[in-house]
């Protein structure tokens, strides 16, 4: 295919990362947009001197002839039904995490669909978690035998979706989800025991504030140990601790996660063995620099980076078993 013409549904996220990415991306041509609001989306369009046509009713667009691309940046209530007409319609899909509020809500999707289909899951695209992998891959650590992640951050995102439990704004759907995808990603092992499952959930003055903690066994035997602190900390960072028989590699984002914001070390009986830090670019959000590499996997007959239509289910459902342990929704 010479080009995807994207309709993109969502002007948040969308335009912040999405709409940048596509710009810089040869392939590639926004030709709608969608929100509910026609009147903002007007305006956007204007400000932004964007070339493309604006719709109010995602369903729609979905069946416009001209649109063979949706990317679905919408909350996540809309994912699956957006998703499954997508799919009547015969179109290629982007969509945003997570894929689908539940389990229950894709288990009929067909996992081989002929399209191309993938969710964005951006960590699959970061340059220094490629670096981890390959190392990985060529046994530079030796066997594996247990993952530390630690990752604070603060949101200032009061959409009324990531207020909620149920909507796909938990810390369980909106950031655990990365890690467990991340995880496959590097070390093909999906969930086998969870041994230890804490969630917290704190009504502060001015945001909710949510704290998971984990620890939980591989099939391949990794003992995986996590704690995500939402809106806890004012210190904000994101540390990935890959401990093996040889060697042990800590990969590290920094506040506020722009390419140049993170630094991968390498350590041999204690000792720094080399480090790789982030490349200087003309990018303020890392990203932006990820969805373009998206783009440029998406472009491939098929892609071994990006989180297929498979994968992503599995993900789905191993999410739903995690919140089945949250005793209490407050």
């Amino acid at each position: 295919m010479n080009q995807f013409n994207i309709g993109l549904i969502g002007l948040n996220f969308g335009i912040k990362v999405h709409y940048p990415s596509i710009l810089k991306t040869e392939g590639f041509k926004l030709s709608a947009i969608c929100c509910r609001d026609k009147e903002k989306a007007e305006v956007l369009k204007e400000k932004l001197k964007m070339d493309c046509k604006v719709y109010c009713d995602p369903f729609e667009m979905i069946a416009c002839k001209n649109i063979n691309l949706v990317d679905i940046v919408s909350p996540p209530t809309s994912h699956s039904s957006f998703i499954k007409e997508s799919i009547r319609n015969n179109k290629h899909i982007i969509c945003e995490k997570p894929f689908g509020l539940n389990f229950q809500e894709i288990k009929d999707i067909k996992l081989n669909y002929s399209k191309k289909l993938y969710v964005n899951y951006f960590f699959r695209t970061e340059t220094l978690m490629n670096i981890l992998k390959d190392k990985i891959i060529n046994n530079e650590l030796g066997r594996i035998d247990k993952i530390n992640i630690k990752w604070n951050f603060i949101s200032v995102n009061k959409s009324k979706w990531k207020l909620k439990f149920n909507t796909g704004g938990s810390i369980i759907d909106d950031v655990f989800c990365h890690t467990l995808n991340y995880l496959n990603f590097l070390l093909r092992s999906d969930l086998k025991k969870i041994n230890k499952f804490e969630y917290n959930k704190d009504y502060m003055e001015r945001h909710i504030s949510e704290e998971l903690s984990t620890n939980f066994l591989l099939k391949k035997k990794i003992c995986v140990q996590v704690d995500i602190k939402k809106n806890f900390e004012k210190e904000q960072f994101h540390k990935i601790e890959v401990i093996g028989q040889k060697k042990r590699i800590l990969l590290n984002y920094f506040f506020p996660f722009t390419p140049t914001d993170k630094e991968l070390i390498i350590f041999n009986d204690e000792k720094i063995e080399d480090k790789v830090t982030g490349k200087k670019k003309i990018v303020i959000d890392d990203r932006i620099e990820c969805f373009k590499k998206f783009l440029s996997e998406f472009k491939k007959k098929k892609s071994e980076t990006l989180c297929n239509i498979k994968v992503a289910s599995k993900t789905r459902f191993d999410l739903d078993i995690f919140k089945k342990l949250v005793k209490k929704i407050i």
